[in-house]
């Protein structure tokens, strides 16, 4: 699980929190039940809309979107330490928060007759061709009635300096928001740079929303917001390497393929 940012994962699960305490989730024994409702009565409708945005900026975080000093927290360096010497199968669960982080695949993959890496996930439900071997893993905290959120991640680096990434958060949260609008998931991301393009996308009947952007580095991706998860799937490069990304985006973008979900 090389060349991951993961500090980022802080982002990803204080937007879980955030979530879940918006649900009712957690804490599940508050020291002042009537003034915690009181607080979630006000600020709800917040937390249910900021919580998804912060689990996309831990995700952009962790494969390196944005540019950011090296965190110093003793404890966090232990957990990356942690997280780095997993071998696939192994897991490892942070006792402070309740996260589990499953490694699936390290490296793994087999070249096919166009010189790319196929990848499926039945567990978010697609498939997409890498240019190179890639590294997979879940990550899942557990909440109460049926709340857990689980992240599924795909991703590698190319030698040219750019990441690819297939990200899925799964949560009956999303299933159950009433107001879920895929356009404000995008909306909040855009924030990151200078929107270069963005169009409305539909793959295999999937609709979907296209984005470009320039920030500290150049992204490319689509969005999809299907049932019970919301799906990223980009890449991002060095300023410098615009030509090497939009040629090979073309092929990791037009690769997707939703399949049957578990």
């Amino acid at each position: 699980m090389n060349n991951l940012h993961y500090e980022g994962l802080i982002g990803i699960i204080g937007g879980i929190y955030v979530l879940l305490m918006a649900y009712g989730v957690v804490p599940k024994n508050p020291k002042y039940p009537e003034r915690l409702e009181r607080g979630r009565r006000k600020f709800g409708r917040f937390m249910k809309i900021g919580g998804p945005f912060v689990i996309i900026s831990g995700f952009l975080h962790l494969f390196g979107f944005y540019s950011t000093a090296e965190y110093d927290h003793t404890d966090f360096k232990d957990l990356k330490e942690r997280i780095e010497a997993l071998t696939p199968g192994e897991s490892i669960t942070d006792p402070k928060t309740g996260q589990k982080i499953i490694l699936h695949k390290a490296r793994d993959g087999s070249i096919n007759d166009k010189g790319w890496y196929p990848a499926i996930s039945h567990k978010i439900g697609l498939s997409v061709w890498f240019p190179e071997p890639y590294n997979s893993f879940t990550q899942e905290t557990v909440g109460k009635d049926n709340a857990d959120v689980i992240n599924h991640v795909m991703g590698t680096t190319t030698v040219d300096g750019c990441r690819y990434i297939v990200s899925c958060t799964i949560s009956s949260l999303i299933e159950n928001n009433k107001n879920k609008d895929i356009s404000k998931y995008v909306e909040s991301f855009a924030r990151a740079g200078e929107v270069i393009d963005e169009h409305d996308v539909i793959r295999d009947n999937m609709k979907g929303i296209y984005i470009k952007l320039s920030a500290s580095q150049l992204f490319e991706g689509e969005f999809y917001l299907l049932k019970d998860r919301f799906i990223m799937i980009g890449v991002e490069c060095p300023l410098d390497k615009y030509n090497i990304m939009s040629s090979q985006s073309k092929v990791y973008l037009g690769s997707i393929k939703f399949i049957n979900t578990e």
